[in-house]
């Protein structure tokens, strides 16, 4: 197992119980493994904590329907292209999938990604502001979005991960927004992003990538990276401008959230009606797109292992597949 070091302020440590400096640091760690020094004076990342894929009883089923040996095949780092989609099971190697496609594709076009998912990904990262650039500190090295083999190594050593992937997009010197679609949102809620620095105490001299979100200033034509966030998908769609470069990305969990990464008491089995309405909500996404002429440029899917249960992930991308193909 990998470890990465990350020196902690002792001046504040040595005040601090472990339990407090544990605590402290969440905000950052994340959903990485971590240990802390005995001497509270170093902090060691140990990549992605993936024990909620233990949470799902059709784990084994759903990975055995995507043709994954899993003797073979960490589950953690699995990612695929296929005929009409690029797929991940963590979700974090869509990063990778957006990264991929943007790198092949004009760089001037502004960049708009249709994101549907039960949450914004777009949660502070362990990347570093330096000199201009981002920077992973882990690996002592620049990190390029557009580099597809630069999000390698920041997705294997928890640097970005599944809450996070999306954050380092907004960096890009180009016009970015993302029409976020989720259940039980409201209405259309538009907010100007800018890339932020977020610093921590006990982390001394850092300067870790996040945004910042604001209320759009309808005065500010410069203001060039927006997030906007819907219930209604015909409502999204409509947002995308026609001469932007369109991703479409798809956590399954926007259709079928079982778990949400959280443990259960009992026996899992999924009622009948999660299906059938995610059928209904597959329906009211194509026809939107349908109804618009709007050329996708690419489509990523992830199936998030913990969050939709393995049970679905054949039903759901055969009829995910399906409705692209038809496009």
């Amino acid at each position: 197992m990998e470890r990465y070091p990350f020196a902690l302020d002792t001046d504040l440590t040595r005040k601090m119980a472990p339990d407090e400096v544990h605590a402290a640091l969440l905000p950052i760690i994340r959903s990485n493994r971590y240990s802390l020094s005995e001497t509270l004076d170093t902090v060691c990342v140990q990549g992605p904590d993936t024990c909620y894929h233990d949470i799902d009883p059709y784990l084994d089923e759903g990975s055995a329907a995507l043709g994954i040996d899993r003797t073979q095949q960490e589950l953690a780092t699995f990612h695929r292209q296929q005929s009409h989609f690029d797929l991940c099971l963590e979700d974090s190697w869509s990063g990778k999938w957006m990264s991929k496609a943007l790198a092949s594709l004009d760089r001037s076009a502004p960049l708009t990604i249709l994101h549907l998912d039960d949450h914004t990904d777009m949660m502070p990262t362990m990347l570093e502001h330096r000199d201009g650039s981002l920077f992973d500190p882990i690996h002592q090295r620049v990190f390029d979005p557009y580099a597809p083999q630069d999000w390698d190594a920041v997705i294997t050593s928890g640097a970005v991960g599944i809450g996070s992937f999306l954050t380092p997009f907004f960096y890009l010197d180009r016009p970015v927004k993302i029409l976020h679609l989720k259940d039980e949102i409201g209405d259309l809620n538009t907010h100007t992003i800018a890339p932020s620095k977020l610093t921590h105490s006990l982390l001394s001299g850092r300067a870790f990538l996040d945004i910042s979100h604001a209320q759009p200033d309808p005065t500010d034509s410069a203001a060039s990276k927006s997030y906007v966030s819907g219930q209604s998908a015909e409502d999204l769609v409509a947002q995308i401008d026609d001469q932007a470069l369109l991703l479409v990305h798809i956590d399954l969990d926007y259709f079928i959230n079982d778990f949400n990464g959280n443990p259960f008491d009992g026996d899992y089995l999924p009622g009948d009606d999660l299906q059938a309405r995610a059928v209904e909500k597959i329906a009211r996404l194509f026809t939107a797109l349908r109804g618009s002429k709007i050329t996708v440029a690419k489509w990523i899917i992830g199936t998030s292992p913990g969050f939709c249960s393995g049970f679905h992930w054949a039903f759901l991308l055969r009829m995910l597949e399906e409705e692209i193909a038809r496009l």
